[in-house]
């Protein structure tokens, strides 16, 4: 009888892809992609009928450039005489058919090592290596994975859902950016794959999820000088953007992770640039899904920068000035991260379920003295837990405590009293999208218990120098404002007693930017209030456009500070109020009227902007991505829209791969506005 060998093979990829959730991948030809706990049946064709006494099968997963079975890196699944799988726990077992077929189907482990394997049929007669390698994912589908999701829904948000939401704005006016995640594309999980390698990750840490999801972080941002994938770069007021980002991409204009990754391979990877965290949270929830763990972006509002202090302090002159020489931490607008879904068997104790991870460079992570955050048990943030990794760091992000302290006269001015604000805590807000839903969804109790609650621990905010509240006061300005619209800062005055006070206030207005960075100064005002006995008083700062414009850029805000005092009782007040404007959108036309496309016929798409200031807009930057429909792509424009004219811009698009609904996002940053936004789905047969 003639040694037996295998001829040829078919590794049933859309099958297998079909049972093991990975159909989207199917794109992707060199690549079978598969996750572990799942069953992969193939069909081998030999050059004989296989005989179970006389002839041996044995098949090989090995894993880098020097596999070995005893570092996990190699798997042997050889199989018995009844046609069952002998060595290595892989289960499984042999079906033989027809025309010198046989059908081969393996359990793979559910704690095998993801990363992507070379698979080779070694038999008497030689060794067929297969021309596609095997990528193994965690299954957030099999009960006994750590990553293991029991919700359908959450699955199909958290892990197959390409397109999402990340939110910024401010906590009283959250507003959304649309992102494209492209999990299945192929630059993504070949990325995803290599930050795994680039970290030279061993077997035992590919099985663990908090392991995976870390190095993710880590690799991410390029700031510990490990071949990451993004470069990280914050602008300083007055900086110009042109001139900054000059020699990358400014991070407010990315649009989805495929632009990122793909441009990472394409340049032999070699980092990006640039980032901030909004592209950290999109990139990082790319590659934790892309790799079958479930995750989310998350963005806390008013987030603490830079301490694990109880409190942050802010110091003020006795006219309201701030001192900001004795401020070493901030508070950000918005900050944004990524929870990843998992067990956490490392920890004593139900540490369960989501994990916070920073990818954002901001300060070095002990005990490992790398630049990211996590994971970070959510359960263990609200408790306050000193857990690792970091969860002090993010409990300090949604549960600090701010104090604002204005100069005494006394001593020379080195003292300072505790003065009362609107301002008391960080984390008004902890957002991400909603379930299904393109909407936002607070989950601020997921990190921390209900203000005033018995379990809540609150720093304390008031300390010694805080006068009686003869007048309760609250500033506020309008939500999302219109970009042309009079900007109105408002601030009640409320008295608690019967006797006319007199309260002189001082208001402030300055650029600020996302990250607390406060730039110029638009105008300042100086009232004097009469309150009269009980009745409310409203104070208001108005800035026109004409006022306001001179001031606006891509990223600014502005901020009004204002510092009132009651003469009659030397109660002392410190309001803020931060004016967010809303982006005008971008419309996304197709010319025949209605969004359908065919596979492989090109269409065209027409935007439309519309500049709602009074000046013009200068130094347009576009960017647009849609996994399918076109390359991800930057576009920089020298022309400028006139005041209140509209510009027409026309792409042209092509549908690529299984017919399906498609998203499109497109991005307009300019000079003085950033962040124009459009979103077309696109229905492709």
């Amino acid at each position: 009888m003639s040694t037996v060998s295998v001829l040829g093979y078919n590794l049933k990829k859309k099958k297998n892809s079909t049972a093991h959730h990975t159909a989207e991948y199917v794109d992707i030809e060199k690549n079978v992609v598969l996750r572990r706990g799942g069953d992969f049946t193939f069909v081998l064709q030999m050059s004989r009928r296989f005989n179970f006494d006389s002839d041996y099968l044995e098949i090989e997963f090995s894993r880098g450039s020097k596999p070995q079975l005893n570092d996990g890196s190699k798997f042997l699944a050889s199989f018995n005489k009844d046609g069952s799988v002998g060595d290595f726990s892989w289960a499984g077992g042999i079906q033989l058919g027809d025309d010198n077929k046989m059908t081969v189907t393996i359990t793979i482990p559910v704690n095998c090592p993801v990363g992507s394997y070379a698979m080779c049929f070694n038999t008497a007669g030689g060794n067929t290596a297969s021309q596609e390698n095997v990528v193994i994912l965690f299954n957030p589908w099999n009960e006994e994975d750590d990553v293991y999701l029991e919700s359908p829904a959450e699955r199909d948000e958290y892990v197959l859902s390409k397109t999402g939401l990340i939110f910024q704005g401010s906590y009283k006016s959250p507003a959304s950016t649309p992102w494209n995640y492209a999990q299945f594309a192929e630059a993504c999980l070949d990325t995803s794959l290599r930050m795994l390698d680039g970290k030279f990750l061993n077997s035992d840490g590919r099985s663990s999820p908090a392991l995976v999801s870390r190095t993710l972080a880590e690799m991410i941002n390029i700031n510990d000088r490990d071949n990451g994938v993004v470069w990280s770069k914050w602008l300083s007021q007055g900086d110009d953007p042109k001139i900054a980002y000059g020699d990358g991409v400014p991070p407010n204009l990315w649009t989805g992770s495929e632009g990122i990754f793909s441009q990472y391979v394409w340049s032999n990877y070699q980092p990006v640039k640039y980032a901030q965290s909004r592209v950290y949270a999109g990139a990082l929830t790319t590659a934790l899904r892309a790799l079958g763990i479930p995750a989310r972006p998350v963005t806390n509002y008013k987030s603490a920068h830079g301490t694990e202090a109880k409190t942050i302090d802010y110091y003020f002159d006795g006219n309201g000035d701030a001192l900001p020489d004795k401020t070493s931490d901030s508070i950000w607008e918005y900050h944004m991260w990524v929870d990843a879904w998992m067990a956490r068997p490392d920890l004593r104790g139900d540490f369960g379920g989501w994990q916070a991870l920073d990818a954002t460079p901001q300060d070095v992570s002990t005990p490992s003295s790398t630049m990211v955050t996590g994971p970070a048990s959510v359960k263990a943030v609200k408790d306050g837990r000193d857990l690792p990794h970091n969860t002090k760091f993010v409990t300090a992000e949604v549960n600090t405590g701010i104090l604002h302290l204005v100069q005494k006269d006394d001593d020379l001015g080195r003292s300072f009293a505790v003065v009362e604000t609107n301002l008391t805590r960080v984390r008004p807000l902890v957002a991400t999208k909603a379930v299904g839903e393109f909407k936002l969804a607070d989950i601020t109790e997921e990190y921390k218990y209900p203000e005033g609650s018995s379990q809540e621990k609150a720093p304390a905010t008031q300390g010694k120098g805080s006068k009686p509240r003869n007048i309760q006061f609250a500033i506020s300005c309008a939500d999302n404002l219109e970009y042309g619209s009079l900007c109105v800062f408002r601030v009640m005055c409320t008295p608690s007693s019967y006797t006319t006070q007199t309260v002189d206030l001082t208001a402030t207005v300055q650029q600020v930017n996302d990250f607390g960075a406060v730039g110029r100064t638009v105008k300042k005002f100086k009232i004097e209030q009469i309150i009269d006995r009980k009745e409310e008083e409203e104070v208001k700062f108005r800035l026109s456009p004409e006022e306001y414009e001179p001031f606006l850029s891509c990223d600014t805000k502005f901020q009004c500070t204002v510092f009132a005092m009651v003469k009659e009782t030397k109660q002392i007040w410190m309001g803020f109020s931060t004016q967010v404007f809303a982006p005008p959108k971008i419309r996304c036309r197709v010319p025949r009227g209605f969004q359908y496309a065919t596979v492989g016929a090109p269409f065209s798409m027409k935007l439309e902007l519309t500049n709602p200031l009074t000046i013009p807009l200068t130094e347009l930057n576009w960017s647009m991505e849609g996994t399918g429909l076109i390359k991800p792509q930057i576009i920089k424009d020298s022309s400028t829209i006139a005041p209140g004219t509209n510009v027409d811009k026309e792409i042209e698009l092509k549908a690529t791969g299984r017919p399906q609904d498609r998203t499109l996002i497109v991005m307009c940053c300019c000079k003085q506005i950033g962040e124009m936004v459009g979103i077309a789905l696109i229905h492709v047969e």
